[in-house]
């Protein structure tokens, strides 16, 4: 093998772990970016029994 064609080789290899890792970086950023809208999404359609007083918590008045 010459020299030309081992760094033909590693380059080919630079690129297509380069390639992995940025769409892989990118996949992560949306599945990141979706959970976060999720939960603000979900928060503003809270029902109202979300906002009453648990009963236990009267047991232990230094929380509440």
């Amino acid at each position: 093998m010459g020299k030309n064609k081992i760094s033909t080789l590693v380059g080919f290899y630079l690129l297509i772990s380069g390639t992995f890792f940025g769409v892989l970086i990118f996949v992560v950023l949306v599945a990141r970016i979706f959970l976060l809208v999720e939960s603000c999404v979900g928060l503003r359609e809270l029902q109202r029994d979300s906002f009453q007083t648990v009963q236990w918590i009267e047991t232990w008045p230094h929380i509440g």
